[in-house]
């Protein structure tokens, strides 16, 4: 099972929320869920950007999860982005 916490690289509030999302994930799912902590919309200006990729790594880093970048209007990193989730879509309980 896994969990993709995504966020907006030009919208910090949504990135600030990854933490919240993290406690909600520690409290009611299972102890050894796959977390991946994915930044959206990296294909944006750099002048764009809220979120540098450094401070989505840096959080990815404090909980021992994996972390990219990706754009669904590119596709850009698609093939990681499925890889990394067992080829398909998160399985919820």
């Amino acid at each position: 099972m896994g969990i993709l916490l995504v966020y907006d690289v030009t919208d910090e509030a949504s990135f600030n929320n990854i933490r919240i999302w993290i406690r909600n994930i520690e409290q009611h799912a299972s102890d050894n869920v796959n977390k991946i902590l994915v930044g959206n919309k990296a294909d944006m200006d750099e002048s764009k950007r809220a979120v540098p990729t450094s401070k989505g790594q840096a959080l990815a880093d404090e909980y021992g999860i994996k972390f990219f970048e990706t754009s669904a209007q590119t596709n850009m990193n698609k093939e990681e982005e499925k890889e990394s989730s067992g080829g398909g879509t998160p399985q919820f309980p």
